[in-house]
């Protein structure tokens, strides 16, 4: 599945809305029934227009489709934006912090909030993540990581250490930056061989 991309903003700088009724992915199609939203402010964090760390690439399905203008805050009611007031964020950034800290993925690829992380949850929600399209697609990835986990740990009961590095290194690569499912490969490691993917890389 392979969607254009888009260089979008984080925290809107338009109007901020709030989820009412999440969007719905319909059957055997990436066509979608869009989220039902309500307008909160009609001025959004304009004085983050500019700011590189607002700026992300997004598929542009996630972003146009399902994120929109919506930006969950942990704060009830969400504050009116000024730059003065600081707010905060519940959809997670990918450069701040660790995604898996909030998000997990099993072997089947369905996504989960760790340990019941509001931030997992209101990133699903808002962009959708749970939808059956990105859970094929997981899937197929999360198969082939857990089967070299499995090989790994194999290799280490056996002492073979040949084994043992090529099945790594397979999942290193899987695991790259620039590999599409980078994080459903590093749930798999974190889940199957007990170590966190910095932690992995060093072995």
């Amino acid at each position: 599945m392979v969607h254009t991309g888009a260089v979008e903003h984080h925290a809107p700088k338009g109007e901020v809305r709030l989820l009412l009724v999440r969007g719905r992915e319909k059957p055997d199609s990436s066509n979608v029934d869009a989220p039902k939203t309500a307008p909160v402010h009609t001025l959004g964090y304009w004085w983050r227009a500019y700011d590189w760390d607002n700026w992300l690439y997004a598929c542009d399905r996630c972003n146009s489709a399902w994120k929109g203008c919506l930006y969950p805050v942990a704060e009830d009611p969400h504050p009116a934006p000024i730059e003065t007031v600081v707010v905060t964020p519940l959809l997670l950034h990918p450069f701040e912090g660790e995604p898996l800290e909030h998000l997990d993925m099993d072997n089947q690829g369905f996504i989960l909030a760790r340990g019941g992380s509001a931030k997992g949850r209101a990133t699903i929600d808002t962009c959708g993540l749970d939808r059956e399209s990105l859970r094929k697609e997981r899937e197929r990835v999360a198969t082939l990581a857990a089967k070299h986990a499995k090989r790994v740990l194999e290799a280490v009961a056996e002492v073979d250490h040949r084994r043992e590095r090529e099945n790594v290194k397979d999942l290193r690569d899987l695991g790259a930056p620039e590999q599409p499912w980078a994080g459903t490969v590093r749930a798999v490691v974190q889940r199957e061989l007990g170590v966190v993917w910095d932690e992995f890389l060093l072995l």
